[in-house]
């Protein structure tokens, strides 16, 4: 798409995948192309291919509003999941059951169906995943292709990866779980659930290829005993600041949401993970068992009733309309791309997920479901970020590894990960170490150079092993936790102004460490260098300590530690806003007064309103927060489909009459809103049967699921 940029068609109507096109769109666009000879029309429809078989359009999703049973707003990466999990969790084996019907609302358009990163490394370098921030952008702007900062700050953000699959198309993949210390105040169900139940992390983290930390980086290597060998010992030299205890607590193997290898034989493995892939491999399942023929030469009917997944792209939600009781959401306005505001009226057995990223899904819980009598949402949190490179002898990694080569081996790569897990015990925070090692060609300096890449070629493998040094290059990602609000945290959402084209008040943003996360902010970092020196047998001839950049040398051990701020200071930190990890202002709990949703992810005061994604989380913790994330995300999936599911199927076994009641009182019950319909079939003897058979075919879909992608 070198003519025309995907927010140039924003207002305009025109169809392109890169604006998000519908299957009704091309087809309408190829009938009225029927010329053989190269055109606008037929590039911009070979450019739709994909868009085209899993977006829709207005003019489709209009007339089925009031069909939907799940609206999820946001089709990002809990967003995407959620739908996919829906779908997937929800059994249709007997004839004339339904799964429920969902309708994904996306702000942005269709780029990808998978993680940028295995799409070819030359293609990948063309995608910016890690922008400058902004402390605000004007709806129309589009930075770097497709982000965007919709509300205002202080501090710059990189903001929202605006289209199908969100920042999960982009995102580093590190997916370490939280621990017992983590997760110490949440509540818990919520800690039972992510740690011991078979649909939390025990689920989630070989789905995406995090448990499995043997099959894309080698335990076997050289490299990886050298550089495990050297972490380990060193740990037990780092100290806390005052030199009181010991501050790093573990050594693991890095958790990176990677499946290298099939999940059976047969198939393809899977790579790195991204919900783009879950959820439009599922829309393609969905539209292709309800009505593609494949005698017909692959032509679509134009029949959407049977149809499960909807994907509504280029559309931003501005208000959620409430009913007069004030306690469901009964219509979403939209501004959707071409047409102007739209209203979807949604059905009485609705129910509305915000998927939308953390700070926009608490921009509409404020500005239109009363959350807080005084505009401002507090309990926002994000993470501490610094970054650190150290160069290290391998005659230095040698005394711990032995075996380690005394140069690069021809022809092999040398890259290891680890996590490292640390604690401030004197102010009670946690923090990790994302740590990379590897082996570089000349005027490299980032171990990542050999990690995240799909190389199509063999030229390409040999410039990458090509003319190495014989250093080590090892790279400190840090990640701290920040104060939740019960600890002293200050951060907050309120409703801001009404500006930058937008029609809506946008949320202003106030995120600022308090005095507890600056102390442990300096904290990971003296013990990030310590370990980085310690590595190099605390030799200067061995070790040196860098920032990223990869030019700048930083003084030794010895002068950071007799000053710190003068030496080091604020050097090798990221902005606050830059770590994509906003989590907290709508947390769940069981009490209404301390808590925004609750077990269930539900807002306490309304009937039909969920969230997913870190939002929900009462603390940060120190983990990346994607697998928590997810791991709600499906629990939240398991939950509809037990309660609005399981009534919709209970509501189609009447109408077959495979349920038999008296014509009057199945007429009653088919009549209430499913809701209802719902809580009056729960323990009826009637409906026993059907009960039992749901949750016997549910167990069944969910048997089947785990390698569908």
């Amino acid at each position: 798409m070198s003519e025309i940029s995907r927010r140039d068609l924003i207002g305009t109507g025109a169809v392109l995948a890169v604006a998000g096109s519908s299957l009704e769109a091309a087809t309408s666009a190829t009938a009225q192309t029927a010329a053989a000879v190269p055109s606008t029309t037929r590039a911009q429809l070979q450019d739709a291919f994909l868009g085209a078989r899993t977006t829709d359009s207005w003019a489709t999703i209009k007339p089925l509003s009031s069909q939907f049973d799940v609206v999820i707003i946001g089709a990002g990466t809990f967003g995407g999941y959620l739908a996919d999990k829906i779908y997937r969790q929800f059994p249709r084996r007997i004839p004339g059951s339904q799964r429920l019907k969902v309708l994904l609302v996306e702000w942005g358009g269709f780029l990808l169906d998978t993680h940028y990163q295995n799409v070819g490394g030359q293609l990948t370098k063309t995608i910016l995943a890690y922008p400058p921030g902004s402390k605000g952008d004007d709806l129309s702007t589009v930075r770097e292709g497709l982000w965007n900062t919709p509300w205002i700050s202080d501090v710059p953000f990189r903001g929202l990866a605006t289209c199908v699959g969100g920042r999960s198309l982009l995102w580093a993949g590190w997916s370490p779980q939280l621990d017992d210390a983590d997760l110490a105040r949440w509540p818990k169900e919520i800690r039972q659930f992510l740690k011991s139940d078979p649909d939390g992390y025990a689920w989630v983290g070989p789905e995406i290829g995090a448990s499995d930390t043997k099959d894309y980086l080698s335990k076997t290597s050289a490299i990886y005993g050298a550089a495990s060998g050297a972490l380990k010992t060193s740990l037990h030299k780092v100290l806390d600041p005052n030199s009181k205890y010991q501050i790093l607590k573990a050594v693991d193997d890095a958790p990176l949401a990677v499946s290298a290898a099939p999940r059976q034989s047969g198939l393809f493995p899977f790579d790195k993970f991204s919900s783009a892939a879950f959820l439009t491999n599922a829309i393609c399942e969905d539209r292709w068992n309800a009505y593609w023929d494949g005698n017909a030469g692959g032509q679509a009917l134009s029949e959407n009733s049977d149809r499960s997944l909807f994907l509504l792209t280029n559309a931003r939600v501005q208000k959620l309309v409430r009913s007069g009781d004030g306690t469901a959401v009964e219509r979403i306005e939209l501004d959707v791309a071409g047409q102007g505001t739209q209203t979807l009226t949604l059905g009485p057995q609705a129910v509305v997920v915000l998927a939308n990223g953390t700070i926009e899904s608490t921009r509409i819980a404020i500005n239109d479901l009363g959350i807080s009598a005084t505009g401002k949402a507090t309990n926002l949190m994000a993470h501490l970020r610094s970054n650190l490179l150290a160069k290290i002898s391998r005659k230095a990694l040698r005394k711990f590894y032995p075996n380690l080569p005394t140069i690069p081996i021809p022809g092999q790569t040398e890259i290891a990960a680890f996590l490292i897990r640390g604690e401030d015990k004197e102010l009670n925070r946690r923090f990790h170490f994302q740590v990379a090692a590897a082996s570089l060609p000349n005027q490299q300096t980032d171990p990542s150079y050999n990690l995240w890449k799909m190389v199509p070629d063999t030229e390409t493998i040999n410039q990458m092993l090509a003319n190495r040094t014989d250093d080590v290059w090892v790279s400190f990602n840090l990640v701290g936790e920040m104060s939740c609000a019960a600890d002293g945290g200050t951060s907050f959402i309120e409703k801001g102004p009404i500006t930058g084209g937008d029609p809506v008040p946008k949320a202003r943003v106030s995120l600022v460490p308090n005095d507890v996360d600056q102390k442990l902010w300096k904290a990971m970092e003296l013990a990030a260098l310590r370990l980085a020196w310690h590595m190099g047998n605390g030799s200067e001839k061995d070790v040196t300590l860098l920032r990223t950049d990869g030019v700048t040398v930083l003084p030794k051990l010895s002068d950071i530690e007799k000053d710190f701020d003068g030496t080091i200071g604020t050097k090798l930190r990221d902005p606050i806003g830059a770590s994509h990890h906003e989590a907290g202002p709508l947390q769940m709990g069981p009490d209404p007064s301390t808590t925004v949703t609750d077990l269930n992810s539900k807002f306490h005061h309304l009937r039909n309103v969920y969230v997913v994604g870190p939002a929900l989380f009462p603390t940060v913790g120190s983990a990346n927060p994607t697998l928590t994330g997810l791991a709600l995300a499906r629990r939240l999936a398991i939950h509809l489909n037990q309660t609005i599911g399981q009534a919709k199927f209970k509501q189609q076994q009447l109408a077959m009459d495979a349920i038999k009641l008296p014509t009057d009182e199945k007429k009653r019950l088919l009549d209430l809103p499913l809701a209802e319909f719902s809580t009056q079939s729960s323990g009826h003897a009637a409906f026993a049967v059907s009960e039992q058979t749901f949750a016997s075919l549910a167990e069944e879909a969910r048997a089947a699921e785990l390698n569908n992608p």
